[in-house]
């Protein structure tokens, strides 16, 4: 078993096996690995009510269990709560230069595309975010990113939702986390949101 110093960065809404309601966890080291926690190997989503929030530092002890595409993934044993402060690991985050979002600038990725992704999981700085509802009732985000305009991605950050026939709320410049299923459909999806007020 392995531990793993962990600035959680995502709590996103995401259905387990059996049907409940459970949660996505991410983050990064201390070194600015992302890693993603779950439930078993197979990936199964987390309990709704895992005591483990956004902004929070953990202590995760668990064992690798890279999927195809979500290499990241850590299956969880158990946990303790660390006194640290977040930024340090921000700062470490490892950047990566590419084409818009995992290499493209659509909403999804072909699985060639996939293959060649460098992992699942994105921290970016987006300008004219907006959440809103579309005809078919789905929470989704639009905003600007280098130069490239998106929209019509899904948004899982529980702490977001607005009531739905709500007039689209308007965030404006903030860091999000993208993140990437582990089968296809390969559909970009945001997982976090963090308005700037918050981050200066």
């Amino acid at each position: 078993m392995e531990k793993f110093k962990i600035a959680i960065l995502t709590k996103s809404n995401k259905r387990r096996r059996n049907g409940q309601y459970g949660c996505c966890i991410a983050g990064i080291t201390e070194d600015g690995e992302w890693i993603r926690l779950v439930a078993d190997k197979d990936g199964d989503s987390l309990p709704e009510n895992i005591e483990i929030q956004v902004w929070q530092v953990v202590l995760a002890y668990g064992e690798r269990a890279p999927l195809t595409y979500q290499t990241e993934n850590v299956v969880l044993d158990h946990f303790d709560l660390v006194d640290d402060h977040i930024n340090k690991y921000i700062r470490n985050l490892q950047q990566i230069t590419e084409v818009g979002i995992f290499g493209n600038t659509s909403n999804r990725l072909s699985q060639e595309e996939m293959c060649e992704a460098k992992g699942t999981l994105r921290w970016i700085k987006v300008q004219n975010l907006e959440i809103y509802w579309n005809e078919h009732n789905s929470c989704r985000v639009l905003f600007d990113y280098n130069g490239n305009y998106f929209e019509g991605i899904s948004m899982t950050d529980p702490k977001q939702y607005t009531n739905k026939g709500s007039s689209p709320k308007q965030i404006g410049e903030a860091h999000i986390v993208v993140s990437l299923p582990d089968s296809p459909a390969f559909n970009k999806f945001v997982a976090a949101i963090f308005p700037s007020k918050r981050n200066s």
